[in-house]
């Protein structure tokens, strides 16, 4: 009797000691990104927030980062706040190359008051590099110096932002989509100068550029025109109106102006690319569909680089 007292004792001992056993490793594997959530009482986000999380880590270690990222977003929308998946999700984008967006999620994480030390110290040793770079980085390392918030003391300063135009004494213009302004800025986030336009006021203002006569040009979105200004940003004149034809766009977007002072819009609504003179004459458009091309879908951002003309389409 007292030798089945015993073993008893000594199973339950082990039977005890697997248990804890198997809490403490069930514990560790939320390091190791897998199992992340399968030793909680899961509500429906945390199950579905677990299998993409469960995806992403087999991608990430696949070397799959695009996915990776694509898999840790959807389990982050269903909880935003997991200091889990932000920490993977830097990660990720760290290696596809996109360190600012990595910090910005480490930092997210460790101010939460996850990661503790060796999150902090990671932080520390990108953003260094990235400021300082190296002896034999010829690349361009930029960080951010500073933000400001489109409120102050509750009031509304600015909403929001599309384009920014720096000056050269330090000052920039911004573009204030919602409120259908034109900021001028210091660098302290001082609004110096506010312009609503002409009589009627901008439209929908989206991108700035300055021309290079030191004109400043306006895209007008929903006015379907474009807004010539003097330096100081006095109204002067409207360049070209609703339609399809050449000098006629729907929807303008972003602007660009090549060495020979051509003007080039992105016309969102017709599909194109819309050019003007240096008076602001319609001259010609392209990128609708041909025999041999399918057509811009959703022109957006340009560029003129030499004498390329490089256009973003946002759908396929």
């Amino acid at each position: 009797m007292i030798k089945k007292k015993s073993a008893m004792k000594k199973s339950i001992f082990i039977l005890a000691a697997l248990f804890f056993t198997y809490n403490a490793f069930s514990q560790t594997t939320y390091s190791a990104g897998l199992n992340t959530y399968d030793n909680r009482i899961r509500s429906a986000e945390e199950g579905f927030a677990a299998e993409e999380f469960r995806r992403g880590v087999q991608s990430y270690y696949k070397g799959s980062y695009n996915e990776a990222i694509v898999q840790f977003e959807k389990a982050l929308s269903y909880l935003p706040d997991d200091n889990l998946i932000l920490e993977w999700l830097g990660n990720s984008y760290y290696k596809s190359g996109m360190e600012g967006s990595a910090l910005s999620y480490w930092q997210t994480a460790s101010d939460n008051g996850y990661g503790g030390l060796l999150l902090q110290n990671k932080i520390e040793i990108v953003r260094e590099r990235r400021i300082t770079g190296d002896s034999t980085d010829k690349l361009m390392r930029l960080s951010e110096a500073g933000s400001f918030s489109g409120l102050l003391d509750g009031n509304l300063i600015f909403s929001g932002p599309v384009s920014i135009l720096p000056n050269n004494d330090g000052t920039f213009w911004v573009t204030a989509y919602n409120t259908n302004e034109l900021l001028k800025i210091n660098l302290n986030g001082l609004v110096l100068n506010r312009i609503t336009g002409p009589l009627n006021g901008f439209d929908r203002p989206l991108d700035i550029i300055a021309l290079k006569n030191g004109s400043l040009l306006l895209s007008e979105s929903a006015g379907n025109r474009l807004s010539l200004l003097d330096s100081k940003g006095f109204f002067q004149k409207y360049i070209g109106t609703k339609g399809r034809k050449v000098g006629e766009m729907v929807g303008p977007q972003y602007l660009a102006e090549d060495d020979y002072g051509r003007i080039y819009v992105t016309d969102f609504g017709n599909r194109r690319v819309d050019v003007f003179d240096a008076e602001g004459n319609g001259l010609f458009y392209f990128g609708t569909k041909t025999t041999s091309f399918t057509g811009l879908k959703c022109p957006t951002g340009i560029a003129v680089y030499n004498d390329s003309i490089f256009v973003l389409s946002v759908c396929m």
